[in-house]
C-alpha cells in the first residue's frame, strides 16, 4: 500500500465531483433555455416535468459512482493505516 494509490483515489474522487458539477451546470443551463422558449406556465411546467426523469437518473448515477469511489477510498485508507502502524 502506498501514498501514490491513495492520491490516485483522491484525485479520482475529485475529478468525479468536478465532472458532476459541470453536468449539473449544463442541466441547469438546459432548463433555463427551455424555460425561455415557453409561452405559457402550463408549457413551462410540462417541459420541466419532462426533464425530471433525466435529472433523477443523472443524480442517481452520480450518487452511485460517488459512493463507490468513497468506499474504495475508505478501504484504501484503512489499508494505509494498517501498513503504517
Amino acid at each position: 500500500m502506498n501514498t501514490q494509490e491513495l492520491m490516485h483515489d483522491l484525485s479520482t474522487l475529485a475529478r468525479h465531483e468536478a465532472q458532476a458539477l459541470a453536468a449539473h451546470r449544463a442541466a441547469l443551463r438546459e432548463r433555463w433555455q427551455v424555460a425561455r422558449r415557453t409561452r405559457t406556465f402550463a408549457e413551462l411546467l410540462r417541459h420541466q416535468l419532462d426533464l425530471l426523469p433525466l435529472t433523477t437518473r443523472r443524480l442517481a448515477d452520480d450518487h452511485r459512482r460517488r459512493m463507490a469511489l468513497l468506499r474504495d477510498l475508505l478501504r484504501r485508507l484503512a489499508g494505509f493505516r494498517q501498513a503504517t502502524s
